[in-house]
């Protein structure tokens, strides 16, 4: 089951790179996927993706921030998805 998630910038208000490491590090293992997965999804580097996992952001972060949004929605449509698709019977 997908975690609801509420808007980046609303749980981002004080812009705390440990934070935003976290947030990165749960939305993706939320979504099941590896990685390189998402670094492809978000069109970054593989590496560039584990810094900003790690917490290693540099000062001008606009990119991760938009990559964080991104990854946001990916998730709230993954979840929508989920909602309609058929459940299966136990």
């Amino acid at each position: 089951m997908m975690p609801a998630v509420m808007p980046v910038t609303e749980w981002l208000d004080n812009r705390n790179p440990p934070a935003e490491a976290a947030l990165f590090l749960k939305l993706r293992k939320a979504l099941g996927w590896s990685r390189p997965k998402l670094a492809r999804r978000l069109g970054v580097d593989q590496g560039t993706l584990g810094r900003w996992e790690r917490g290693d952001i540099p000062e001008g972060r606009g990119t991760h921030l938009a990559a964080l949004e991104l990854l946001e929605r990916i998730v709230a449509d993954e979840a929508s998805a989920a909602a309609k698709r058929p459940r299966r019977k136990a």
